[in-house]
């Protein structure tokens, strides 16, 4: 296996594949089916294969017979650490931009606006069938916040699979860096 693949090649694939599916990712919009996102997580299988055995022998192949045992722990640990942190920068990332967009999008709702005098007007009218006006304002209000949450939340997604592009390519040029496996075949 050594000698005829090189293990860089194939993480630096599976790091541009699973790019390219973040990519895909980041091109939803809120009418998203099915259909949208299969395509994507099997492209993001797909790429994640071509990653963690290659690491590993990347990893490993530098060392002797009785440095495998300690290779192998300090890479698990490794592992786990950089999962955790990826969940932490992931999830804080999603709270950043969600609230970033938040405001954003916050600025443009106001009694002032016309655009949303007329959908508080509609929705109020909805809802007075079914509350007193004062309930109906109110709910027509909700709703509308409701909307710039949800707006507020697709767009910090947007942006975050989009960094994730990102992080994938500089992961597989920083792969470029690794050692060549030295074969241990003639």
């Amino acid at each position: 296996f050594r000698s005829k693949i090189n293990p860089r090649g194939l993480v630096t694939f599976g790091f541009l594949t699973l790019g390219a599916s973040c990519l895909l990712l980041s091109r939803l919009s809120l009418q998203v089916g099915m259909r949208n996102i299969i395509p994507a997580n099997l492209l993001m299988g797909f790429g994640m294969g071509f990653i963690f055995v290659p690491l590993t022998t990347l990893t490993m192949s530098s060392l002797r017979d009785e440095q495998i045992g300690n290779g192998t722990g300090i890479q698990n640990l490794m592992r786990n650490i950089g999962g955790s942190i990826g969940i932490s920068f992931v999830s804080t990332m999603l709270v950043r931009y969600a609230q970033a967009h938040q405001v954003f999008l916050a600025s443009h709702v106001s009694s002032l606006d016309p655009a949303y005098q007329r959908q508080v007007g509609g929705l109020q009218k909805l809802f007075s069938s079914h509350f007193s006006a004062a309930d109906a304002l109110q709910h027509a209000q909700a709703s509308i916040y409701n909307t710039v949450l949800q707006q507020a939340s697709y767009w910090a997604y947007v942006d975050l699979f989009f960094d994730l592009v990102w992080i994938c390519a500089a992961c597989a040029l920083v792969v470029r860096l690794f050692q060549k496996v030295k074969s241990t075949h003639p």
